[in-house]
């Protein structure tokens, strides 16, 4: 079933999420801690803030090192059933041999990763920080503080994807066994 995320109810339920869960907006803050001396790797050393990018014959792939790992398995497990239905007298497989040899040889290169660009840095409770990083968000967890490395901006947290995710996830969007439609 297709969910409206963004629904007048909706909207209010990820509202009353964002309000409950998301603090302040500390990007000068975290900004200037950033350039301290002692903190001059803490950003390229976060979970989730490396990730791979890359085309493959099925589609786009963006994961971490470990989601790279797992996609490269996968390929060369479907690479060798092709090649055993090939050598069992299956035809037509030459190309999607080669695409997946292709594949593969990409995923091995073991591309740089890119950075995640990070728009605004937003003080969050322990909750929404395990469901954030769930998701592959960026979390920084020192001096005391967990912040949250947005890498959205211009529009209303409630309207990140992130978060209809995460409250789906909670299952208390409109019509779900947990919904929060009757809270005000």
């Amino acid at each position: 079933m297709k969910r409206d995320y963004n629904s007048t109810t909706n909207q209010h339920i990820k509202g009353m999420l964002v309000g409950r869960e998301v603090y302040y907006c500390q990007t000068s803050v975290v900004e200037e801690l950033l350039k301290a001396d002692e903190n001059q790797d803490t950003l390229y050393e976060l979970e989730n803030f490396w990730y791979y990018r890359l085309d493959l014959s099925d589609g786009e792939f963006i994961g971490d090192f470990e989601d790279l790992e797992e996609k490269t398995t996968e390929v060369q497990i479907k690479l060798d059933n092709m090649e055993a239905l090939k050598d069992d007298g299956a035809d037509n497989l030459d190309d999607q041999i080669t695409a997946l040899e292709d594949d593969l040889r990409e995923l091995e290169s073991y591309p740089d990763p890119e950075a995640s660009e990070i728009f605004e840095w937003w003080l969050i409770s322990d909750h929404m920080a395990r469901k954030l990083k769930e998701k592959g968000q960026v979390i920084w967890d020192d001096y005391g503080c967990i912040w949250w490395g947005r890498q959205t901006t211009g529009q209303a947290i409630l309207l990140d994807h992130v978060i209809s995710m995460i409250a789906e996830d909670m299952e208390i969007l409109q019509g779900m066994p947990n919904s929060w439609e009757e809270r005000n």
